[in-house]
Order: C-alpha cells, then sequence, then structure tokens
C-alpha cells in the first residue's frame, strides 16, 4: 500500500506492506526506517515525482488522506496514482467538503480554509470528475451525512 504524503509512515495497518512518499526529509528518514522493517520503503520526494518511481500496477491499494488539498498537481498526481494502481486495486481520498452546508454557512471561518497550505478545493462533483479525467471512478464512502460532513470520503477505482 502507498500512503502518499505519509508523515512518520506508522499509518498504514498491518498486514500490509507500507510505501510512502514524503516531502519532509526528517520525517521521510523516519517512515523509511519504519517501512523498511515491515518490507516496504519510503522516498523523499514531491508526491507527483515519488509515484513516477513506481513501475506500473505496482499497489493494490494507494492511500490520499487529506492530500489532494496540499497537491499544487493534483490531476498529475491522479494519473499517476492510476498508472500504479493494480487492476482490482483501490485509491482512499478524503479530502475537504467544499460543497458541505458548514462551509456556505460559516463562510470564511469553516475549518477546510488552511491558508496557505490548502491550495484546492474539491466538492464530490470536481473530485469525480478529475478522477474520470484520470480513468478512474468515485464511490462516496459518507453519502448521507455528506451535506454536513467537512470531508468527503471516497473511493476510487478503474473506470469499467
Amino acid at each position: 500500500v502507498l500512503d502518499v504524503g505519509c508523515g512518520s509512515g506508522k499509518k498504514v495497518p498491518e498486514p500490509f506492506v507500507p510505501f510512502g512518499i514524503e516531502i519532509s526529509e526528517a520525517l521521510s528518514r523516519e517512515a523509511d526506517q519504519h517501512m523498511r522493517a515491515r518490507g516496504g520503503r519510503a522516498i523523499h520526494a514531491p508526491a507527483v515525482e515519488g509515484v513516477k518511481e513506481f513501475p506500473d500496477r505496482y499497489f493494490s491499494g494507494i492511500l490520499l488522506r487529506s492530500f489532494l488539498e496540499h497537491e499544487k498537481e493534483p490531476k498529475a498526481l491522479l494519473k499517476e496514482c492510476s498508472r500504479v494502481l493494480a487492476e482490482n486495486g483501490a485509491i482512499y481520498v478524503r479530502v475537504p467538503n467544499f460543497g458541505c452546508l458548514n462551509r456556505r454557512a460559516l463562510g470564511g471561518k469553516w475549518c477546510g480554509f488552511r491558508h496557505p497550505d490548502h491550495v484546492n478545493y474539491f466538492t464530490t462533483r470536481s473530485l469525480a470528475a478529475m478522477a474520470e479525467d484520470c480513468g478512474l471512478q468515485l464511490k462516496l464512502l459518507n453519502p448521507i451525512r455528506l451535506p454536513f460532513d467537512d470531508n468527503i470520503n471516497a473511493i476510487l477505482t478503474r473506470a469499467a
């Protein structure tokens, strides 16, 4: 499993073999040590360049937890993730929900606004469209509570 923006590298649960990409040099060293002990490794690189280091169809799972909102090239990253995703694999995505009622009610005080580190904002429609452009389809994990949820939680799989 590939964890993009893996931090210290301790979030991929057993029994999965953890791989990670981390832009912080110190955190990537810590993650690499932890991941190598479990058969994987961490790469110190920006996300898109890090994913490019892996072969096609290499991962059964990819984690993009609270990451795409920070990525300056989210579509390029999803294209690379699609390339390295195994045929029956899945990508977990969690991003702030720009379309939620909380954002509309709170305006500039909404918890999803975190300048300057959040550079992208997604609605379910914009996330689904970007995924589709990358050969992926979106399945919401929280459709019933989505209007009130500050986050979109979704699984991306290869388009049928």
